[in-house]
């Protein structure tokens, strides 16, 4: 039974879908990082303890990625 199970799902994992050239989207994400974690830096520097500031943005910053 367990092995007519497997055969019988694996044709759920064989096709992939067609995707572009993943370098424009690479470059775009590493662009945001980089925007959204300097500014983070840059915050924690200036307000060190205001931890649910920083929680909330850091989950918005991870939401946009």
């Amino acid at each position: 039974e367990i092995n007519e199970q497997i055969d019988n799902n694996s044709d759920e994992y064989i096709s992939f879908p067609e995707t572009q050239s993943p370098k424009q989207e690479i470059i775009e994400d590493t662009e945001k990082k980089k925007g959204f974690f300097n500014q983070f830096a840059s915050y924690i520097a200036i307000n060190p303890h205001n931890y649910i500031d920083l929680l909330k943005m850091l989950s918005d910053g991870i939401a946009d990625l």
